[in-house]
């Protein structure tokens, strides 16, 4: 009896011992679950309050540069020739404004290149140089073949691209979404300043050519569409390689002053005319100098241009 006792006493505090240590696993268990649950809670609330403080620091950096980029675009530089009929007058944008805006958007080098005085600069590219090559190719690529490039500057004009950075910012904030396209213009030799001084002015376009699809600023994808612009009595042309930013479209026409709804670009049928209606919503990366005429055929006893 004094045995069996025993070993019941002995199976009971085995079960109490068992049980204790069941409870005190539970316990550590529980315990790392919870600390599991607090550090995932901490790490949480660090990366939220790490994410809000990135998004202020983005909006603030958007208002600073929206506020500095704004003080640029409120100011009026014009072509020479206007200021010396005494039409209106210059006003020079502060040049280390211009380049601490340029150094936030990565263009820190183009406060370089133009100087103290300069609007914008010309730079002719090397023939062999890579950026060469690419225009030339798009260019040839939409073009016909007896159209020769002959030179290729790329043009740098900080107050201008300044502006068009904060119209691209403007359309992406009321859109939520842009577009930059790669367009041509086609002009005559002498409006090349005043488009690289002050950019394309649609109050003006259309008065030598007319208005087709829209009365603002047109641009093609087509660099030979383009060509029809330029001076058909030369045999050394120009053009301009150009950004513009597209939202919204819609279709248009001769008469369009305004395109529908939300739309800020129409476009013809054949997508092959683009046109802008508000300022600075384009930039005229490259002037592409190039030389040939449009060869004449003979048809049905009649001539026509061959396109």
């Amino acid at each position: 009896m004094g045995l069996f006792q025993s070993k019941s006493e002995e199976l009971e505090r085995q079960a109490r011992e068992r049980e204790q240590r069941q409870q005190q696993q539970y316990r550590l268990q529980l315990q790392e679950y919870r600390r599991q649950q607090e550090l995932k809670r901490q790490q949480e609330y660090e990366r939220q309050q790490e994410y809000e403080r990135q998004q202020e620091l983005r909006r603030q950096a958007d208002i600073t540069w929206e506020y500095l980029a704004t003080r640029i675009s409120n100011l009026h530089i014009i072509e020479e020739s206007e200021q010396q009929r005494g039409f209106v007058k210059e006003i020079k944008p502060d040049p280390e404004l211009i380049r601490s805006l340029l150094q936030s958007i990565g263009k820190g080098d183009w406060a370089d290149k133009v100087g103290d005085g300069q609007v914008y600069v010309k730079e002719t590219l090397d023939s062999y140089s890579l950026d060469f090559q690419q225009q030339n190719n798009l260019f040839r690529k939409t073009n016909k073949i007896f159209f020769n490039v002959t030179d290729i500057e790329k043009i740098f004009n900080p107050y201008m691209f300044l502006k068009f950075k904060l119209k691209e910012k403007q359309y992406q904030k009321r859109l939520g979404y842009v577009q930059t396209m790669k367009m041509y213009h086609g002009t005559m030799k002498h409006n090349t300043n005043g488009i690289c001084q002050t950019n394309f002015d649609w109050r003006k376009n259309g008065n030598s050519t007319g208005h087709r699809f829209g009365q603002g600023v047109s641009f093609s994808p087509f660099s030979n569409y383009a060509t029809h612009y330029g001076d058909k009595r030369s045999f050394d042309k120009v053009m301009f390689a150009v950004d513009i930013l597209v939202g919204e479209m819609c279709p248009g026409e001769g008469n369009t002053v305004i395109p529908e709804g939300n739309a800020d670009t129409t476009v013809n049928d054949k997508g092959s005319v683009y046109v802008k209606y508000e300022d600075d919503a384009f930039y005229p990366t490259y002037l592409i100098h190039y030389q040939g005429f449009e060869k004449k055929i003979k048809k049905n006893n009649s001539i026509q241009m061959y396109h």
